[in-house]
């Protein structure tokens, strides 16, 4: 219960949303943001890094789909507003449960943001993803 709370706060903190009014609602445009912030105290920390982690991973693998949904934005919120050297202990955890949800009948809203999540792993990690690239 309290995975879509961290995401609504993380996004009240640092996230920037395009107006949706811009964009058709199935648009990709109406996901993406602009951070307000470089990253966020609370992600500069490994043990706070590391406990979110472990939370979210939980959600993401056996809550509802509307947890997981939040659970698929908090991991691509925790991999854009780290920084690297902290994330990169934490990348194969998040990628391999992303991976094993991702290949479930889910709806299309959580697999996006699994996908757009996946993507900064290959961005923003890619030494510590290596055995996850293929």
């Amino acid at each position: 219960m309290l995975v879509p709370q961290i995401r609504y706060n993380i996004e009240d903190l640092a996230c920037k949303f395009i107006p949706s009014s811009e964009y058709e609602e199935n648009s990709l445009a109406a996901h993406m943001y602009e951070k307000k912030v470089k990253s966020i105290e609370l992600f500069k920390i490994p043990l706070g890094v590391s406990s979110l982690v472990a939370m979210i991973k939980e959600a993401i693998m056996h809550g509802s789909v509307h947890v997981r949904t939040a659970s698929a934005f908090c991991f691509k919120y925790l991999l854009d507003f780290t920084p690297p050297e902290i994330i990169k202990k934490e990348v194969i955890k998040v990628c391999g449960a992303m991976i094993r949800v991702v290949n479930d009948k889910f709806a299309q809203e959580l697999k996006l943001q699994i996908f757009f999540a996946l993507r900064l792993i290959q961005l923003k990690g890619t030494q510590a993803a290596k055995s996850m690239q293929p």
